[in-house]
C-alpha cells in the first residue's frame, strides 16, 4: 500500500512519521533540557551508531578546535579519522566561517591524523561557512562536512534511539 501511495506522489505513513519524528527531535535538541556537554555526548553517540569506533570527546582543556575524534573503517580496510567541531546553537544566527576556521585550527594542530572534518550543530549554517569548508577542501584536500540540526535529527531518527543512552544528554533542572 505505501508503495502505491509513493507512486501516486502522496506521502506514505512511514514518510509522515519520519518527518514528524525528525521535527520533534530537532525541536527537543534546540529547546529541550540538554546542556552543551550533553549535546557533545549525543553527537558522539550518533557517530558511534553510524559506525564510528569509540568516538572520543576531547577535554575542554585540550580542545584546539576539535571536540570529538571518531574513527570509521571503510570497506573493512581504509581508516578515516574524523575531527568534529560541535555547536549546540539555535538556528538564528546561523553558524559562519569562524566556527569552520576553529575546526581547521584543530585539524592542523596535529593531535590526530584527521582525514575528514565535520561541524555538527543543532542550528544552521550560512554561506560563509560553506565557502570556508570548500576552500579548505580545495587547498588542503581534506573535506569538511557541515551537518545542520535537521540532518542531525534525521540521523537520530534513522539510526534509532535504542542505542543512545538518553539519560546522559539532559541537564538536571
Amino acid at each position: 500500500m505505501s508503495q502505491d501511495c509513493e507512486r501516486r506522489g502522496k506521502p506514505s505513513f512511514e514518510e509522515d512519521l519520519r518527518k514528524k519524528l525528525t521535527e520533534k527531535t530537532l525541536e527537543e535538541m534546540r529547546t529541550g533540557r540538554m546542556e552543551d556537554y550533553g549535546f557533545e555526548r549525543l553527537v558522539a553517540n550518533v557517530l558511534r551508531t553510524s559506525g564510528a569506533s569509540q568516538p572520543a570527546i576531547v577535554s575542554r582543556s585540550n580542545d584546539e578546535g576539535v571536540d570529538i575524534y571518531a574513527t570509521f573503517l571503510v570497506a573493512g580496510v581504509f581508516q578515516q579519522v574524523v575531527g568534529v567541531q560541535v555547536k549546540h546553537y539555535k538556528p538564528d544566527p546561523p553558524i559562519g566561517g569562524k566556527v569552520v576556521q576553529q575546526l581547521i585550527n584543530g585539524i592542523e594542530s596535529g593531535q590526530e591524523p584527521v582525514t575528514l572534518g565535520m561541524v555538527i550543530t543543532s542550528g544552521t549554517f550560512d554561506d560563509e561557512a560553506e565557502e570556508e569548508a570548500e576552500k579548505y577542501r580545495i587547498n588542503n584536500g581534506i573535506p569538511i562536512e557541515l551537518v545542520d540540526g535537521e540532518l542531525l535529527a534525521k540521523l537520530i531518527v534513522e539510526n534509532g534511539l535504542e542505542n543512545l543512552n538518553l539519560d546522559t544528554f539532559h541537564a538536571d533542572l
